[in-house]
């Protein structure tokens, strides 16, 4: 039987999180219940060094759950909050075949599902009918038994994924690490395509406040040198031609308010 554990890894070397003093972990969805009520692995590390679990050095590894495999530790993702809910037989069919029109989705899938040849591979034949579908979208030679033909594989695929019969009862029972690794792989491509969304928003966003920056830029620069060519020379501050160009506005302020037209006392000075 293969036992699940949290633990976290140091230089490929794997370190085990003893949780046997919180809560007795039986099985793979028992841990995934106990991880399942943190929002996200912040969360959990704050826990465990809180109970003493992590060391604050420790706190900067990645938490995975660890498990062995023909001797070797292996990983697969800690579930939270958030991925929890793809846990139901229902939601997790329903997600799966709402998101059939994906092209991208069906091609990685295709991809994950692809491990061995078909003889050897249980989803070998779902895969090939759904890259067969893919071919047909591609070179447009969709027709009704595409579509069939990617709708009987998807259903084929989710069943042998999510269920198992068991051996001594030959009773169909739910095969849980199944539904869980489909489940986790659908829960990454959706955050994946949300995080793809936001950069994409966000360097709209960006570009569209440095064009209204150029704009506002060049408005402002237009408006400051309108001003200084149509009303006042540009002078460098406190220098002799902007001392002489002031005692100039102060004569004429001088000679309006005497009702004196500067001009005719100026011509009449040059003609002196």
């Amino acid at each position: 039987m293969v036992r699940y554990k949290l633990g976290f890894f140091v230089n490929k070397e794997v370190k085990i999180i003893d949780l046997d003093s919180l809560k007795k972990i039986k099985n793979l969805q028992s841990l995934d219940k106990f991880t399942s009520s943190f929002a996200n692995e912040n969360e959990l590390k704050i826990y465990l060094f809180n109970h003493e679990l992590l060391s604050k050095l420790e706190m900067k590894y990645n938490v995975v759950v660890t498990y062995k495999n023909n001797g070797r530790e292996k990983k697969i993702p800690v579930v939270y909050q958030d991925a929890n809910k793809l846990l139901d037989v229902v939601d997790l069919k329903y997600k799966l075949m709402s998101m059939k029109s994906n092209m991208q989705f069906l091609e990685k899938l295709a991809d994950f599902y692809s491990n061995g040849s078909t003889k050897y591979n249980k989803q070998g034949l779902n895969v090939s009918d759904i890259r067969t579908y893919l071919s047909d979208v591609r070179y447009k030679r969709e027709e009704i038994h595409s579509y069939l033909l990617l709708e009987n594989a998807l259903d084929a695929l989710f069943k042998k994924a999510v269920f198992k019969i068991d051996r001594n009862t030959g009773e169909v029972e739910i095969n849980y690490r199944g539904m869980r690794d489909l489940a986790l792989f659908i829960y990454k491509f959706e955050n994946n395509l949300e995080k793809n969304k936001i950069k994409e928003e966000q360097s709209n966003e960006t570009w569209v406040q440095e064009s209204l920056f150029d704009i506002e830029k060049k408005s402002s620069f237009e408006v400051e040198s309108n001003l200084s060519s149509a009303f006042e020379p540009d002078f460098p501050p406190n220098s002799e031609e902007e001392a002489r160009y002031q005692a100039y506005q102060d004569k004429l302020d001088k000679l309006y308010n005497q009702n004196i037209d500067p001009y005719d006392e100026f011509y009449e000075t040059k003609k002196r």
